[in-house]
């Protein structure tokens, strides 16, 4: 079953909507032979005068069911990716096919064909074709993690501390990733100790240690945004002990948002760990020292530099100078503030703002006098 499951995944898009709709039109007919067979306390077979009227009047739910379930999408969905949406689509389009078929059935006056049929139809129906989708997804599930175990690709076992919803939405985007895999949530609410959510647990602190033993758990993600910065310093307390690495996300919003995405996940850094709110800079001062100006960054490849550069660039300054000995730490700085330049001029056009900073990369070291001296008198360096 597994390697005839594989073999389905690696086939064209046609081919899987091609079996899907197959494997539709079987339960149709069987959910209706079924229906009769419940409604009549045996297995069902109309009689000889009645058989082609009544096989007719089957055979037409899948040309009634396939054009609606088209309709409301059940074969542009993904079906390893199915959730609740999916879900109540499913039931919406059997109903109404349902309720069509049975209309087509009364109308048609055919004999030997109870009305409770109809309602059973649905229900058979409905378990069908919903339950075997739902069946269908859990063993893609399944496949597609033997094939992340089979040595292909190597995951990172990760907890989620925080099981709100910050906690849940990241959950999902670790659910549609191939590098992370969910083993467990952590959180301090004492009501979700024991409990289950997305099929993983739900641990307490105390809890976290024996549990990253026994499953081998490597990674840390804090989806906690809404806590204070001394409650955030408590549980990083708590965490500092164990073996993990902890990271973070920029936030729920920014994730809910598609502004964030799991790659935006960075290990902590020193406002993470400050035990005050970081403070803000002074923007009526920067913008006093470098828009419209001519500025020079020292080191610009380097990481503090090239921070510098970024900051600087959003304060549109008349010319940025890029000063660096190494040619390829200054290319790659470069790079970054063109795309960085690009964003800032499709804003400028929107407003009708008309000033575009000029960024210009030199070569050199702080330590070369004569370099200097011809950079700034060539230049007119107003800030350095």
């Amino acid at each position: 079953m597994s390697f005839f499951l594989q073999l389905l995944v690696a086939m064209p898009l046609w081919v899987k909507r091609s079996v899907l709709l197959s494997v539709d039109i079987l339960f149709l007919v069987l959910a209706l032979w079924t229906s009769f067979s419940l409604r009549l306390g045996e297995w069902y077979w109309p009689p000889e005068e009645l058989e082609s009227r009544i096989i007719g009047v089957v055979m037409v739910a899948p040309v009634i069911a396939i054009p609606i379930f088209v309709r409301f999408g059940l074969y542009r969905a993904i079906i390893r990716y199915l959730g609740m949406r999916a879900a109540w689509s499913v039931i919406q389009a059997v109903a109404l096919y349902a309720v069509l078929w049975g209309l087509f059935a009364m109308l048609s006056g055919v004999p030997g064909i109870p009305r409770s049929v109809v309602l059973i139809n649905a229900m058979v129906a409905l378990l069908l074709v919903g339950g075997g989708r739902a069946m269908m997804r859990w063993m893609l599930s399944q496949v597609h993690a033997e094939q992340q175990d089979s040595g292909r690709m190597v995951q990172t076992r990760t907890v989620i501390y925080g099981a709100g919803e910050a906690g849940r939405q990241l959950a999902i985007g670790l659910g549609h990733s191939r590098r992370y895999r969910l083993c467990g949530f952590v959180d301090d609410d004492k009501e979700l100790h024991g409990r289950d959510l997305m099929g993983v647990p739900i641990l307490s602190s105390e809890q976290l240690k024996p549990f990253i033993e026994r499953r081998g758990v490597t990674d840390l993600l804090l989806a906690i945004p809404s806590i204070t910065r001394q409650q955030r310093n408590r549980v990083l307390e708590g965490l500092r002990p164990l073996p993990l690495r902890i990271r973070t996300l920029p936030g729920l919003d920014a994730l809910a948002k598609g502004e964030a995405q799991l790659s935006d996940l960075h290990e902590l850094e020193v406002d993470d760990l400050l035990e005050r709110e970081a403070a803000e800079p002074d923007e009526e001062l920067l913008q006093q020292q470098v828009s419209g100006k001519t500025v020079l960054v020292t080191g610009a490849g380097g990481s503090i530099g090239s921070e510098l550069c970024r900051q600087i660039l959003k304060r549109r300054p008349k010319v940025l100078l890029l000063l660096d000995n190494s040619e390829y730490a200054l290319y790659q700085i470069e790079q970054r503030l063109v795309n960085q330049l690009h964003a800032l001029v499709n804003e400028e056009e929107r407003q009708g703002i008309s000033l575009v900073p000029r960024v210009v990369a030199l070569t050199g070291a702080v330590q070369d006098e004569e370099r200097m001296i011809a950079v700034l008198q060539a230049w007119k360096v107003d800030v350095i």
